[in-house]
Protein backbone atom coordinates (compact mmCIF):
# COMPACT_ATOMS: atom_id res chain seq x y z
CA UNK A 1 0.00 0.00 0.00
CA UNK A 2 0.97 3.75 -0.57
CA UNK A 3 -0.25 5.92 1.41
CA UNK A 4 -2.75 3.81 2.85
CA UNK A 5 -4.26 3.03 -0.60
CA UNK A 6 -3.64 -0.43 -2.35
CA UNK A 7 -1.86 -0.56 -5.47
CA UNK A 8 -3.45 -2.13 -8.78
CA UNK A 9 -1.92 -4.80 -10.37
CA UNK A 10 0.02 -2.82 -13.01
CA UNK A 11 1.64 -0.64 -10.17
CA UNK A 12 2.05 -4.04 -8.36
CA UNK A 13 4.19 -5.76 -11.51
CA UNK A 14 5.47 -2.28 -12.30
CA UNK A 15 7.54 -2.39 -8.23
CA UNK A 16 8.29 -5.97 -8.64
CA UNK A 17 9.89 -5.42 -11.69
CA UNK A 18 11.76 -2.35 -9.82
CA UNK A 19 12.58 -4.46 -7.32
CA UNK A 20 14.14 -7.56 -9.78
CA UNK A 21 11.49 -9.71 -7.66
CA UNK A 22 9.01 -12.12 -9.17
CA UNK A 23 5.06 -12.45 -8.13
CA UNK A 24 5.87 -16.42 -7.90
CA UNK A 25 7.96 -18.12 -5.61
CA UNK A 26 8.05 -18.37 -1.61
CA UNK A 27 6.90 -15.03 0.25
CA UNK A 28 9.73 -12.55 1.39
CA UNK A 29 9.51 -9.03 3.26
CA UNK A 30 10.75 -6.39 1.47
CA UNK A 31 11.18 -2.25 3.16
CA UNK A 32 11.62 0.16 0.42
CA UNK A 33 12.45 3.48 2.05
CA UNK A 34 10.72 6.71 1.20
CA UNK A 35 13.98 7.33 -1.63
CA UNK A 36 13.33 4.28 -3.15
CA UNK A 37 15.97 1.91 -1.88
CA UNK A 38 15.74 -1.63 -0.30
CA UNK A 39 16.56 -1.27 3.13
CA UNK A 40 15.47 -4.62 4.17
CA UNK A 41 15.21 -7.71 2.33
CA UNK A 42 14.05 -10.90 4.32
CA UNK A 43 12.52 -14.28 3.45
CA UNK A 44 10.41 -16.31 6.15
CA UNK A 45 9.42 -14.68 8.97
CA UNK A 46 9.96 -11.03 10.41
CA UNK A 47 10.24 -10.29 13.59
CA UNK A 48 8.69 -7.43 14.33
CA UNK A 49 10.86 -5.43 16.94
CA UNK A 50 13.71 -5.76 14.45
CA UNK A 51 11.16 -4.63 11.72
CA UNK A 52 10.13 -1.46 13.87
CA UNK A 53 13.94 -0.63 15.09
CA UNK A 54 15.52 -0.58 11.60
CA UNK A 55 12.04 2.10 10.69
CA UNK A 56 12.96 4.09 13.91
CA UNK A 57 16.25 4.70 12.24
CA UNK A 58 15.00 6.05 9.14
CA UNK A 59 15.47 9.95 8.25
CA UNK A 60 11.39 10.47 8.61
CA UNK A 61 10.92 9.15 12.02
CA UNK A 62 14.38 11.48 13.68
CA UNK A 63 12.85 14.13 15.84
CA UNK A 64 14.36 17.42 14.84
Amino acid sequence: ARNDQPLGDSKTAGLLKALGMKSSGPGKVILVGKDGGKKMEQSGQVVPSELFALIDKMPMRQKP
